[in-house]
């Protein structure tokens, strides 16, 4: 007896006493369904080519998540290092929290400005850990591009913020835009593997690859079609409709193809989830009695209720409509890019979206996400 009282005091005791930081501090196992992803992308005068195919391809990197099941609840952010600035740590900038809202994103990569020269890998890899809304459950994922030695940040060590970033459960990924045997290149693999990452090299300038197809011009007209179903309300919704518009514009100034991709990932469930009524309509918890006729836009005032509810159902089954083509076309125009590449042979795995991409799908499969064979 006298053992058993001592042995369940020893117990008591060591229960007590404080547990390792290790045991305590142990991050949260992510949950198949979310996944925040932050870009750091390197704006030193030399990445032109990097921005520029970052801002283009994001749309297919969207798309491509789409198509995980379950789907996930994806939210993106932006930091850009190696230009002007000092918002945050010497020429790190701060450009985007984690964000349902792609079109800030997308605006914020097109307005980056391209000079500089100090490139801080540690210091852009720290302010994504600190600075990040980062969610608990998320599969939380970054990537690192860049083109000079990871060791340049004289406060901030790229190893051991990458350690940090692991300890935390953030995946770091690093993607360098030189040649795979570089004298710089095994500094960014080093990056990647204390990281719990992946490494990639790219062709910042001419890895990027677009097919134009015959389907373009169909989808280009459908996505401009599917902004007629947005009601964006509140105080910013006329600033929500002009940067819908400004990111269609943008796409269609990078070309037919990178316009039918971005047709092709606002006809997912990734796209509108910000100040679009429709979208907000759908939530079981939604409250119509706070809604108020300042709040909406002009052809929604002075509605009762019951016609409010009507008129959002008849543009949500529009928006149905118009998504299920949108669908049905992107698949055709998979099929015919596919079978340009291969008939051109043009290989692509130089090029930044597919080192996204690949990275995303392997990482996001070992979190029970599941994805279609690549094609």
């Amino acid at each position: 007896m006298r053992h058993t009282t001592l042995a369940a005091l020893f117990a008591l005791v060591f229960l007590l006493l404080p547990q390792p930081a290790m045991a305590r501090d142990k991050p949260k196992q992510p949950v198949a369904g979310t996944i925040d992803l932050v870009l750091a992308l390197d704006t030193s005068g030399s990445m032109q080519g990097l921005v520029e195919s970052a801002r283009d391809k994001f749309w297919a990197v969207v798309t491509e998540l789409s198509r995980a099941r379950p789907e996930p609840d994806l939210k993106v952010g932006l930091i850009t290092y190696g230009g002007v600035g000092r918002e945050d740590i010497d020429n790190i900038l701060f450009r985007a929290d984690l964000t349902y809202d792609f079109d800030r994103v997308v605006d914020a990569i097109d307005t980056t400005d391209i000079r500089g020269g100090e490139e801080y890998v540690g210091g852009a890899l720290r302010a994504a850990i600190t600075r990040m809304t980062w969610r608990p459950d998320a599969l939380k994922i970054v990537f690192v591009a860049g083109n000079e030695s990871v060791d340049q940040d004289p406060t901030h060590g790229f190893d051991a913020i990458a350690k940090q970033a692991a300890a935390a459960g953030i995946k770091v990924n690093a993607v360098y835009c030189g040649g795979a045997d570089d004298s710089l290149a095994p500094g960014w693999r080093e990056l990647a593997q204390l990281g719990d990452g992946t490494f990639a090299n790219i062709d910042h300038d001419h890895g990027t690859v677009h097919v134009a197809s015959p389907y373009d011009k169909d989808l280009m007209r459908l996505s401009q079609q599917l902004n007629g179903t947005y009601r964006f309300f509140g105080a910013e919704r006329k600033k929500r409709e002009v940067a819908q518009s400004a990111s269609d514009d943008r796409a269609e100034a990078a070309g037919a193809p990178v316009a039918a991709e971005r047709a092709a990932a606002k006809a997912t469930r990734q796209y509108g989830r910000v100040g679009d009524l429709i979208r907000a309509a759908e939530a079981k918890d939604f409250d119509w009695e706070k809604l108020t006729d300042e709040d909406l836009p002009k052809d929604l005032r002075g509605l009762s209720k019951a016609e409010l509810k009507a008129k959002i159902a008849a543009l949500r089954a529009e928006r149905d409509r118009i998504e299920a083509e949108i669908q049905k076309l992107t698949k055709q125009r998979s099929d015919f890019v596919a079978k340009e590449r291969a008939r051109l042979e043009l290989d692509d795995s130089k090029a930044l979206d597919r080192a996204l991409r690949d990275a995303i799908r392997k990482q996001a499969e070992t979190s029970g996400f599941r994805f279609a064979p690549a094609k």
